[in-house]
């Protein structure tokens, strides 16, 4: 499993729990991408790329999910394999 965690600050919620998993599971990788480094394509597919059948979990402000959703789809990830929860009150993200 592997987690691309964006942050705008280097302020990460649950940032020691995740650094603690991660030590103690060599299945989990946490990637933090802290501005000015963003989730972009290239990382989405250096991330999904090596991946067979993956299940994508996008969580975050509305406008971020949306707009990730559709990158990963335009990359051929199925419908079936992309789950989205995104949280409202964002604007202009």
């Amino acid at each position: 499993m592997t987690l691309l965690y964006a942050n705008r600050n280097e302020a990460v919620p649950f940032r020691d729990e995740l650094d603690e998993m991660q030590s103690k599971n060599p299945h989990l990788k946490v990637e933090y991408l802290i501005e000015p480094h963003r989730l972009d394509e290239t990382k989405l597919t250096e991330a999904i790329s090596s991946l067979e059948d993956p299940l994508i979990y996008i969580s975050g402000p509305e406008p971020m999910v949306k707009s990730i959703a559709e990158q990963v789809k335009v990359m051929g990830i199925q419908e079936q394999n992309l789950k989205v929860d995104d949280f409202p009150g964002y604007e202009g993200i």
